[in-house]
């Protein structure tokens, strides 16, 4: 047997994990009603990917950390409060998803996920970010919308790999200068925050095709932005910007350019 779906389950409560499910690499639990997931779960030690999301779960089990071939782990839509310091363990791990929980931090082990593709934490309470998440050097996307951030750790700027980071609706107020070193980013949206500046190099970032910066509190643009030439669209609407850089007509490649309910008096010239 290599995968196994159970559904309409309320609890695991009274079923044991034993040598004769070893085999399994597949196991699939979501969309049940589990408060609670058994400890034996760790005996499943081939396990390359798990789906518990959609249920109740208001922890998971310490012997999680034992799924060293784990692979791909969606926990989204639950109750989790927090994440065991085992998770550290899991490294092979290339798809983290726990988007809709009640997390309001991550463990610092989170940096031993080393072959990390892909970390959702979308929908949850964090307040900061651990400084190691800069270790992940593999990461591609990262999404953390939709949290209580204040700010971001400057290790961010370490994650060389990133292509895509999804930081909308918090509370962020500045953006690390570091993050003008994640030079394969593609994609950057930190609209619905209150950023009152952006970082003055960030025409470093010279792969980027879509900057979403809408409903933040910015005054003003730093001039490097004319840097973006491969920029295709940017969203600048609902700001407190009176003028824009001149040199914003070297953005030859933009097809979409939102720059509603701001304070500008004058056109550009195109």
């Amino acid at each position: 047997m290599n995968t196994w779906e159970i559904e309409d389950l309320k609890k695991l409560d009274d079923l044991e994990f034993n040598k004769e499910l070893q085999n399994v690499i597949s196991f699939n639990l979501a969309n049940n009603e589990l408060s609670t997931i058994p400890d034996s779960i760790g005996n499943l030690i081939h396990l390359q990917q798990l789906d518990i999301r959609n249920n109740e779960l208001g922890q998971l089990p310490d012997s999680i950390g034992n799924l060293i071939h784990l692979q791909q782990l969606d926990i989204r839509n639950n109750e989790l409060g927090q994440l065991p310091d085992s998770i550290g363990n899991l490294i092979h791990l290339q798809q983290l998803d726990i988007e809709d929980n009640w997390l309001n931090q991550l463990p610092e082990s989170i940096g031993n996920l080393i072959e990390l593709e892909i970390l959702n934490v979308n929908l949850n309470r964090l307040t900061l970010l651990p400084e190691n998440i800069g270790n992940i050097k593999k990461m591609r996307s990262l999404y953390i919308e939709s949290n209580e951030l204040t700010l971001l750790p400057v290790s961010i700027g370490g994650l060389q790999n990133l292509e895509q980071l999804f930081t909308s609706s918090n509370r962020l107020s500045q953006i690390p200068e570091s993050i003008c070193n994640l030079t394969n980013l593609q994609m950057l949206d930190i609209k619905d925050n209150e950023l009152t500046q952006l970082p003055k190099h960030i025409g470093k970032l010279r792969k980027l095709k879509k900057l979403d910066i809408g409903n933040n509190e910015l005054s003003e643009l730093p001039e490097s932005i004319t840097n973006l030439t491969h920029l295709q669209m940017l969203d600048i609407g609902y700001n407190e910007l009176s003028e824009l850089p001149e040199s914003i007509t070297n953005l030859t490649n933009l097809q979409e350019l939102y720059i509603e309910n701001n304070q500008l008096t004058h056109y550009l010239k195109v």
